[in-house]
Parts: structure tokens; C-alpha cells; sequence
């Protein structure tokens, strides 16, 4: 008898070792906005689609929401003295975007108060995950605020630019659907494997990228302007002139 609860006490002992090295080792878990597999291409053109010229304008709520939205993004910011000199005006720009869509508004009220935090990186647009098997800590987005993607990829993209190519900022919001998920229900996240060591999460890029489709189908019925719907992780970074700007 004594010798089967010797052995019980070992397995239980075991157990929460286990656990307890599970919950402490760092795990860390890098989401790219497109495949890793993702060349980087250089845009030019003569007509820069900006976004902004939209006929959607900014009423008082709407200049409420554009400062309040820089405020979350000047927080939750990690300056670097490597930064570009136009970064802080781009910050200007998206806030001035993001402010004229209530669904994006809702999207930085959710966030606000959440642990994450970003920086420029240039040429990248990916989401870090710090923590451990068991646990989320931390969230950190490295962002190039002149850096689009192109989504489809045909031969009437050459004409039907919006329908292609995405702008700097709705890149970030797909970083910023991310942080939401991520952090509004870490556990989902987690059995979803997205603190596993060794595999990519597809199943929760496979969300968020869903979730990007409504967010963008959402901003495109109040503007009438086009965005790229994508059904999978594939794509092309772009470098555009200003951070509304598809090209």
C-alpha cells in the first residue's frame, strides 16, 4: 500500500513539474501579415490611389476618434532613433483614416487598454507573441508604414489596382486584428497551437485573415472604394509613397 502511494505522490510530483516548466520556458511566435515565402517589390506609379480621397469627411465625432486613435498609436508606440523622418506625420494620416470607420474605431476601443506595442521595421508588417506554452505576456507588431502588399495577383490587376493592392494602413490593421484575437481570447489562441515551438498557426491566421475580409468588406460599403479580399496567407510586399497610398 505504502509503495503504490510512493507512487502516486511521483506522478502527481511529475505532473506539476511539468506544468510548471511548461508555463515557465519562453515561447515566442512571429505572424507575418503574407507568406514567409514573400519577395519584396518596388512600386512606382504616377497615380499613388490614396485612400483618403474618399468622399467620407470627419465630423466632430469623427475628429473625436481621429485623436483619440492617435493617442492609442503614439501610446503604445516604441520610438527608435533609427526611425524615418516621416513616421509621426504617417501616424497623423492613418489616425485621420482609421477615425472615419466605426468599425475600425471599435477595433482600437477593443485594444486600447490591451498589452502590445509596435515599431517601425522596414519592410515588414508581422506580429511578435511573447510568452509561454501556457501563457500570452506580451504582443509587439514591427510595421513599415510605407509598405503595402498585393493580394491578387492578374492580368487586370495592371487597371484594377484597388481590387489588388493594399495600403500600409489596412496592412497594420491586419496586425492590429492580431492583438484582438490574441488578446481578447488568449486561450483560444493557444489551443489553436499559436504558442507551439515548431508550427506556424494556420488556424488562427486563417481567422484573422477572415476577419481582415469583414473589416475590409465593412470600410469599402461606407467609401465605395475597393480592397483586396484574399483567401489565403499568399502575397507580395509593395513600396507605396504615403501610408493610405496602394502604390
Amino acid at each position: 500500500m505504502a509503495t503504490k502511494f510512493y507512487g502516486a505522490l511521483i506522478l502527481m510530483f511529475g505532473w506539476f513539474t511539468h506544468s510548471a516548466w511548461a508555463e515557465e520556458i519562453p515561447v515566442s511566435t512571429r505572424l507575418l501579415a503574407l507568406s514567409s515565402t514573400t519577395a519584396a517589390e518596388t512600386v512606382t506609379a504616377p497615380n499613388p490611389y490614396d485612400l483618403r480621397s474618399a468622399s467620407l469627411t470627419l465630423d466632430a465625432e469623427g475628429i473625436f476618434w481621429r485623436d483619440k486613435i492617435y493617442t492609442v498609436l503614439q501610446q503604445h508606440r516604441r520610438p527608435d532613433s533609427r526611425d524615418p523622418a516621416y513616421l509621426l506625420n504617417d501616424m497623423a494620416v492613418m489616425a485621420d483614416y482609421f477615425a472615419r470607420y466605426p468599425s475600425v474605431r471599435e477595433l482600437f476601443a477593443a485594444i486600447e487598454g490591451k498589452r502590445w506595442h509596435w515599431q517601425h521595421g522596414d519592410h515588414q508588417a508581422e506580429t511578435r507573441v511573447e510568452g509561454s506554452r501556457l501563457q500570452v505576456r506580451d504582443l509587439h507588431i514591427r510595421f513599415d508604414s510605407r509598405a503595402g502588399a498585393q493580394f491578387q495577383f492578374r492580368n487586370a490587376c495592371a487597371e484594377k489596382i484597388p481590387y489588388c493592392f493594399a495600403a500600409p494602413a489596412d496592412v497594420f490593421l491586419h496586425e492590429l486584428l492580431h492583438v484582438h484575437a490574441i488578446l481578447t481570447n488568449p486561450d483560444t489562441f493557444i489551443a489553436q497551437g499559436g504558442m507551439g515551438e515548431h508550427l506556424y498557426p494556420h488556424l488562427h491566421e486563417r481567422d484573422t485573415i477572415a476577419a481582415e475580409r469583414r473589416l475590409y468588406t465593412l470600410m469599402s460599403s461606407l467609401d465605395n472604394f475597393p480592397r483586396p479580399l484574399r483567401a489565403s496567407h499568399s502575397g507580395r510586399r509593395t513600396t507605396t509613397q504615403c501610408a493610405t497610398c496602394l502604390r
